[in-house]
């Protein structure tokens, strides 16, 4: 993506001219957030495409889209978990603690972004809820981001990267 669509994305701006805003939006992939940043905003300079007067902004989701739908301490009633679900809780508390810091179970084949999608599915699921990255039905409800935006910004060690993208979407 980085190597073709942001050069792509790069060169229209240059032709319409009439864009003042552009968002990066980007998973960690486990990197350091600082660097990946860093290397986005790297590329812009280095492909020597001028974009004028537009700003540019650089979101990583640490490590995902995915972690941040976990930030929604609604979704869980303890009383309620059983099965795969209870197991996924007693392995990480999304709900009490940050699920940014949430490492994949031991055992998991794939990557800490694949176990929080795994873990968002199971989430959804005990309450009706069907999650795709194509379809992610209930996250996009005004409720779902609400709830996420009330627990990063009252507890702010939780959901770092969420809560800088939720800062910079206010600057707008």
């Amino acid at each position: 993506m980085l190597d073709v669509k942001l050069n792509d994305s790069l060169r229209d701006i240059n032709q319409h001219g009439s864009v003042d805003n552009f968002w990066v939006v980007l998973d960690s992939d486990g990197e350091d957030i600082s660097n990946r940043r860093e290397d986005v905003y790297k590329r812009i300079l280095g492909s020597g495409i001028d974009i004028g007067e537009c700003r540019v902004e650089v979101i990583i989701q640490n490590p995902c889209i995915e972690t941040w739908g976990l930030g929604n301490k609604s979704m869980i009633a303890v009383n309620q978990l059983h099965g795969s679900m209870s197991e996924l809780y007693r392995h990480y508390d999304v709900k009490n603690d940050d699920p940014e810091l949430m490492k994949k179970q031991d055992g998991f084949i794939g990557t800490d972004a694949g176990f929080h999608e795994k873990y968002l599915k199971e989430m959804l699921s005990i309450n009706s809820i069907r999650y795709t990255k194509k379809n992610p039905n209930g996250l996009k409800e005004n409720y779902y981001l609400n709830k996420i935006i009330e627990r990063a910004t009252s507890e702010e060690e939780h959901l770092g990267s969420f809560l800088y993208f939720y800062r910079r979407a206010l600057e707008l």
